[in-house]
């Protein structure tokens, strides 16, 4: 259809560098839009960047002059997770809308819907805790109801749902810190080493740690939980933006012991 002609989406964890805002975003941006006979299209067209805070700087500055070379003719609609990511050339130049989560009976009752829909026998327990490992991620959580929908009912559980998610089991975590506590550095990396081994996901441990030191099991003082927060937080950021995990892993540890060893 016509329309779709004048609509370009990309996603920019997939296209982050300069190259592709230069080849693909420019191109479509500079194309001549005809007026068309029929009032039911606007005389303009749309560029949308999907986790446009995953773009490099200078991909966002090339963003910013096609911007402003081409805003007669091209809409842009831009998406992020974090607007601070974003340089401020562009964020002054956009009207920003804030969407929240979805709150948790949302979520369930959306999913209770699609399963019903699709004549899915799933328990409410089951529903309960997809929305949980989802996070308010509704896209997320539809993903995972349809996953779990090729499996035999009888063999659901919740700690099979830990496992496709790639949900760290909490004995797993404190053995981490626990292994952390020490200021030899061959206990850090064999700290490492194992969590490495068990083959779960680095960004998985970050924010498990983080949701693990505000728990009532987690013995750890307030100042040094709130210390630990922040590293954590970095550790984060460092790996959205193509930190090596292992190197990341690495330097967690280093912390997670300089904040318990410390008297």
């Amino acid at each position: 259809m016509e329309y779709r002609k004048r609509v370009l989406e990309l996603n920019a964890s997939d296209d982050r560098g300069i190259q592709a805002i230069r080849e693909k975003v420019k191109a479509f941006a500079q194309k001549i839009v005809t007026k068309l006979e029929t009032k039911s299209l606007a005389d303009f067209q749309i560029i949308i960047l999907d986790e446009a805070d995953l773009l490099t700087n200078d991909a966002q500055s090339a963003l910013r002059r096609i911007i402003e070379d081409n805003s007669s003719q091209t809409r842009f609609c831009i998406i992020c997770n974090y607007v601070s990511k974003i340089i401020d050339p562009i964020v002054s130049r956009c009207a920003k809308f804030r969407f929240n989560a979805l709150s948790e009976e949302s979520q369930i009752k959306h999913l209770n819907d699609i399963a019903r829909q699709e004549n899915m026998k799933i328990n409410s327990a089951i529903i309960n805790k997809i929305q949980k490992v989802s996070q308010g991620d509704l896209r997320k959580s539809i993903n995972l109801l349809q996953t779990l929908s090729k499996i035999n009912p009888s063999l659901l559980n919740e700690d099979l749902i830990d496992e496709i998610c790639g949900i760290i089991p909490e004995d797993v975590i404190i053995q981490f810190i626990n292994e952390c506590n020490t200021k030899e550095t061959k206990k850090l990396k064999k700290a490492v080493d194992n969590f490495i081994e068990s083959g779960h996901s680095i960004k998985a441990l970050v924010n498990q740690i983080g949701t693990y030191i505000n728990s009532d099991g987690c013995k750890l003082d307030e100042k040094k939980k709130f210390k630990l927060i922040y590293i954590l937080g970095d550790i984060e950021k460092d790996l959205i933006e193509g930190a090596t995990p292992d190197i990341s892993c690495l330097l967690l540890a280093s912390k997670i012991s300089d904040i318990i060893t410390k008297k």
